[in-house]
């Protein structure tokens, strides 16, 4: 990996560990995303027992709500080789179903390409970052490897944000009492 690369990815890992507010979070996964691979849709899934929830998006026609998005886990080929993966995933079988091709802002003809990686934080898995590109072939190896190097940071940076929110509600809470 060159340089300015390595430089870009812990320059991004050091900015998620500052934020703590899960939104600012949740964007800024996508920013830095967008810099270190760039794409043409981007999402963020969250596992939740048994369910996928899409939790932020990039790039997708405008009417989606895009949090509203569940995909039950098994329930889709894609997802769930990426979730038991251990790194990258690069999707190229263009007639495997794409959970993501209904809601791209313009009809894609197959010719795209996906990839998604898997957050885990102690071996616990979290949840997916997902990339998509128009155009056959955009993404390649170093990219896979930004992306799955990125993926832990990011995953960290959501599970410190959700963690600060569980402190702040038991302040609030013994506040209250």
């Amino acid at each position: 990996m060159s340089q300015p690369l390595l430089r870009a990815l812990v320059r991004a890992a050091v900015e998620l560990a500052s934020r703590h507010d899960r939104d600012a979070v949740l964007d800024l996964i996508l920013a830095e995303l967008e810099r270190l691979v760039p794409y043409d849709m981007a999402a963020v899934l969250v596992l939740d027992g048994d369910t996928l929830r899409v939790v932020a998006g990039r790039g997708f026609r405008r009417e989606v709500d895009l949090r509203a998005l569940r995909f039950d886990r098994g329930g889709n080929p894609r997802l769930e080789r990426a979730l038991a993966a251990r790194g990258t995933v690069r999707f190229i079988d263009p007639h495997e179903p794409d959970p993501f091709d209904e809601l791209a802002p313009r009809p894609l003809d197959h010719l795209h390409s996906c990839m998604a990686a898997p957050m885990r934080l102690d071996g616990r898995l979290l949840g997916l970052i997902t990339a998509d590109a128009v155009g056959e072939g955009r993404f390649d190896e170093a990219q896979e490897e930004l992306m799955e190097l990125f993926a832990a940071p990011a995953g960290g940076a959501i599970r410190n944000t959700d963690l600060a929110s569980a402190l702040e509600r038991a302040r609030e809470q013994r506040e209250g009492e």
